[in-house]
């Protein structure tokens, strides 16, 4: 039977109002029993033995089987804080996490060790944002000239009203009886009013039919009046002006740039000795295992060499366990631009690139651990954004076997980068030879260097990338995996009328 003890542990530090860290860990350890019978009133003669045994395990706290510790790291960078930088911020942020397990127990009689098991993981982000917005704020001209090209910004402005006025004469009222009359002026409020030859004025009723038209009713008959229509309406846009305005808007398109650096690493090693005693720690051999630097949750390849040279590893046969190492990194880039209100183009680049690398520590019947059984592997992911759009549509017709143009291209461009190759290897190796195949011993005439065929990736890759992007293959860059100089943006357009 077992019994379990579980410590807990979390806390929060603020150290500084942009810098804030925090801590948790856990360990689950058990509380074991030995074998028989622990019933103190039928087996007397077992149970002083039971409880000896029970009682000095806990007075170690048990067993531990499980031991795991993280913690995060949050820096808001004070660029914001310069007065010139107010619109740039900027975040980093860190984790790194511990775990131990313990390894199956197995009766000393069996003599086997297949040790514990530690692993390790670290996650870093570094963010970076310009927002544009900010900066052209920043002038009261740029600001206002923002603020009124937005969407519906020509509603909510309150130019004033401008003044218009109708006058007619020789118009004849008969009393009582209604006037139409036409003003063409596209208002409804109008003051309308109406005078006689010698000045005075003729009393009546008026209506407002519609913004061209009003009803006048007069009380009493009268000849030759003059009708004098006033109005209001409202002030428009000068055009020069409106024209102005959105050109200056346009040169501030740009409305926000953003960059974020992600890189995560991790560690797992089987076969481990050495146990917990101080977060997840214990001196071993001398020699406090796993390092800081492990439990910090930092991976270093060379570790598992180390631990090797430490006597950290088992040197039990029938561990068949890969260590294995893991780095991911990866790079966005985004833009916001907005040539006008409504229209927007979002621009997005990025690489990706891991790398996994995994081996077999497993000692011989000696206790060596040669490298022959070791079996390392190394493998992984590689992306990157490019731009195809020229190679996209490209015709594609019976005549030509239904080959594209940038499928031909992509051909022809093999041998291009096979001879390019060839001549990088001709600098570090004077004796290569790039027409002479030493395997088959003969003559090479289709091409091709030797070592760098058609289907060969170091020639596939660069080949490719020229054809389908419409690039030179004698100045593409022959690094398998592009750099950040190389990644080209995609783009997403929305227009919101």
């Amino acid at each position: 039977q077992l019994r379990g003890v579980r410590p807990f542990l979390s806390d929060k530090y603020d150290i500084t109002k942009q810098l804030k860290f925090d801590f948790t860990a856990n360990s689950i350890a058990r509380i074991d029993e030995p074998d028989g019978p622990a019933d103190k009133n039928r087996y007397p003669q077992f149970y002083s033995a039971w409880r000896d045994s029970v009682l000095s395990n806990f007075r170690h706290f048990g067993r531990t089987t499980s031991y795991y510790h993280f913690y995060n790291l949050n820096y808001n960078i004070p660029v914001n804080k310069l007065p010139l930088l107010s619109w740039v911020s900027s975040n980093l942020r860190y984790s790194g996490r511990y775990d131990w397990l313990a390894g199956p127990v197995y009766p000393d009689s069996a003599n086997i060790d297949l040790g514990n098991t530690i692993k390790n993981a670290s996650n870093g982000q570094l963010t970076l944002q310009a927002n544009m917005t900010n900066l052209y704020g920043k002038s009261k001209f740029l600001k206002r000239v923002d603020s009124e090209t937005q969407p519906g910004a020509m509603k909510k402005a309150n130019l004033g009203f401008d003044e218009v006025k109708y006058e007619r004469g020789g118009i004849k009222f008969t009393a009582g009886k209604a006037r139409f009359i036409t003003h063409n002026l596209k208002t409804r409020d109008v003051t309308v009013t109406a005078k006689k030859p010698d000045g005075t004025e003729v009393k009546g009723n008026i209506r407002i039919i519609s913004p061209t038209r009003v009803e006048f009713v007069s009380e009493t008959d009268a000849d030759n009046v003059t009708v004098s229509i006033t109005g209001k309406v409202p002030k428009k846009q000068d055009p020069l002006k409106m024209i102005g305005k959105y050109s200056v808007r346009a040169l501030m398109a740009l409305r926000n740039i953003s960059g974020t650096y992600t890189i995560e690493q991790g560690q797992l090693m089987p076969g481990y000795l050495p146990g917990t005693n101080f977060l997840g720690a214990e001196y071993y051999n001398g020699k406090m295992a796993p390092g800081w630097r492990y439990l910090a949750g930092l991976p270093d390849e060379n570790f598992f060499n180390e631990a090797l040279s430490y006597g950290w590893f088992t040197r039990d046969t029938l561990q068949r366990t890969a260590a294995s190492y893991t780095k991911r990194e990866q790079i966005n880039l985004r833009a916001s631009i907005e040539p006008f209100p409504g229209l927007k183009i979002d621009l997005t680049a990025d690489r990706r690139f891991s790398r996994t690398v995994s081996a077999y520590f497993t000692a011989d019947r000696n206790g060596n651990f040669p490298d022959s059984t070791r079996n390392t592997t190394v493998g992984g992911n590689f992306s990157i954004s490019v731009i195809s759009w020229g190679t996209a549509f490209e015709k594609i017709s019976t005549k030509d076997n239904y080959e594209s143009p940038a499928f031909r291209r992509f051909r022809e461009y093999t041998q291009i980068i096979s001879k390019r190759r060839a001549a990088e290897r001709k600098r570090i190796d004077p004796g290569y030879d790039p027409t002479f195949d030493p395997v088959n011993e003969t003559v090479i005439f289709n091409g091709y260097a030797s070592g760098y065929g058609m289907n060969s990736v170091d020639v596939l890759v660069p080949a490719f990338l020229a054809a389908y992007t419409r690039r030179d293959p004698n100045r593409i860059s022959m690094n398998p995996f592009p750099g950040i100089l190389q990644m080209m943006p995609n783009w997403r357009v929305t227009f919101e009328g």
